[in-house]
């Protein structure tokens, strides 16, 4: 398999583009596993002076800091399958005119600066401190105007919450008790929380990557909230996943 041929790594939109024929490529099948290094590896070679750095299109670059997270490196969030919600974000704005995105669950920014450089409105909802340094660094990086963050989590209601740390893995923190599987030193913290039906109107699309905590909000939503909103989120575990395949079937 050529891959080399297969996608085009020029810059961030050609790549994007060039993944249209695999959009719906599960996570676990073999030509995933082999893309996935591919991706990596591609942007491992990237790294200069702790900093990934490649083109976004013709005319703009894109920056983020290459840093240890745990066990894991960041570019290790940059897997074959979010380059399909990036062109996902890509066919959203030139196909459905979406304007404004929230981001619940923007960790060190990754998907905010991209939809920002798109040409989204965006506003990034990050609740652990340690991830919101990275995010603001992120987005002073890359010159992004039209990025708003907020330091809270999303759920279903206004409070504050446990929300626990692991360690070893920061891609995986996530409120106490919402996610099925796991490990390694944890720590816990408290942050606070929005109700999902307070800013639910502001957005013409919502990605949720909340790991675990989804579930909850997504069953706080009714089908009027959905009249002028679209979601996209990754569900963690077959329990939340039923719930709410059950919540939506409604």
């Amino acid at each position: 398999m050529n891959l080399k041929k297969k996608f085009d790594t020029s810059n961030l939109i050609n790549l994007i583009n060039s993944c249209r024929k695999e959009f719906y490529l599960l996570p676990k099948e073999r030509k995933t596993k082999i893309y996935n290094k591919y991706f990596l590896n591609f942007y491992k070679k990237k790294i200069n002076k702790n900093l990934i750095k490649f083109k976004y299109n013709k005319y703009k670059s894109i920056k983020f800091p290459a840093i240890k997270m745990g066990k894991v490196n960041s570019y290790e969030m940059l897997y074959f399958h979010e380059h399909l919600l990036f062109l996902f974000y890509y066919l959203g704005k030139h196909k459905y005119n979406y304007q404004n995105v929230a981001d619940i669950g923007a960790n060190m920014g990754i998907h905010s600066v991209i939809l920002s450089l798109m040409g989204y409105n965006v506003e990034s909802f990050e609740p652990d401190p340690n991830h919101f340094k990275n995010l603001k660094r992120n987005i002073k990086l890359n010159s992004c105007g039209n990025i708003k963050i907020r330091n809270k989590g999303v759920l279903d209601k206004n409070k504050s919450f446990f929300f626990t740390r692991v360690k070893n893995n920061p891609q995986a923190n996530h409120l106490t008790g919402r996610k099925e599987l796991v490990y390694g030193k944890l720590e816990t913290i408290k942050v606070k929380c929005i109700n999902i039906l307070n800013i639910i109107h502001k957005f013409d699309l919502i990605k949720i990557d909340s790991e675990g905590s989804e579930k909850e909000i997504i069953k706080k939503i009714r089908k009027k909230h959905l009249k002028n909103c679209d979601i996209s989120c990754e569900i963690s575990g077959k329990k939340n996943a039923k719930e709410i395949y059950d919540h939506c079937n409604k």
